[in-house]
């Protein structure tokens, strides 16, 4: 357990949010397209980059609202098995996790996140508490010089790409988006791995759960073997898997 000064002070930060339900290829293919952006932005004598995964309570809590302390010690240990440095808040708008970092980074702040979840935040939904709504938001997000990198978004049903460049938004916030992106704030990654992109969370945890062997192709071989050591999200071997690990027991003498 790390104090946030001792890893984030005058840095710069690059923050990736997810459910990371288990964390798949196509999260460690998304920080590193955003870090190689980054170091661009930055220069090569910007600083250090401190890249972080983090995690909300909201992403943490179970159905009845409480938090699953199972779960959440879960992915905190595969995440650390992908070798990240986790984070965990309670600031579900972008902003108040903007203001939290800048207490420490004093340098350069990113946040990395699909495209999917670019149009959400232009939801004015989640902003009914500011008296002045989603331009109050957008406000107090990128007075800190945040950046927003954006990975692409390959719909499964479709196989078409979403990106900056053609992110549908609500008619009468396309001016703000438009002037979002013309001055650097939103920036399109164009450094991914198109394969990882037909990667997603939730199809890997079906998979999991099913007993379906595909899954470890979706995963860092470090994390798929975290989750079956410690049987993580629902996995359980089959028999395969258990004379498997009985040869190798018998030929490394373990009993």
């Amino acid at each position: 357990v790390l104090q946030p000064a001792e890893v984030l002070y005058k840095k710069n930060v690059l923050v990736e949010r997810g459910s990371f339900r288990p964390v798949c290829h196509v999260h460690l293919d998304m920080l590193s397209s955003a870090e190689t952006q980054f170091r661009r932005d930055i220069g090569p004598d910007g600083g250090e980059i401190v890249r972080v995964m983090e995690l909300t309570m909201r992403n943490l809590r179970a159905d009845g609202g409480e938090v699953n302390r199972t779960d959440f010690l879960a992915r905190a240990d595969m995440l650390a098995a992908a070798g990240m440095t986790v984070m965990i808040s309670d600031y579900f708008q972008y902003y108040l996790l903007a203001a939290y970092l800048t207490q420490f980074a004093k340098k350069k702040i990113a946040i990395v996140m699909g495209a999917a979840s670019l149009r959400e935040i232009f939801d004015p939904q989640y902003y009914t508490e500011l008296e002045g709504g989603i331009l109050e938001s957008f406000g107090r997000l990128f007075k800190y010089d945040l950046r927003l990198y954006i990975y692409p978004f390959l719909d499964p049903a479709t196989n078409r790409l979403t990106t900056v460049e053609n992110l549908a938004v609500a008619t009468h916030l396309q001016k703000l988006y438009g002037y979002l992106v013309d001055n650097g704030n939103i920036r399109a990654l164009d450094s991914y791995t198109r394969e990882h992109l037909q990667i997603f969370s939730r199809d890997a945890l079906k998979k999991i759960q099913a007993g379906d062997p595909s899954w470890e192709a979706m995963v860092p071989a470090d994390v798929a073997k975290v989750i079956k050591e410690q049987r993580f999200l629902g996995y359980r071997p089959n028999a395969g898997d258990v004379d498997r690990t009985a040869r190798e027991r018998a030929v490394t003498g373990v009993t």
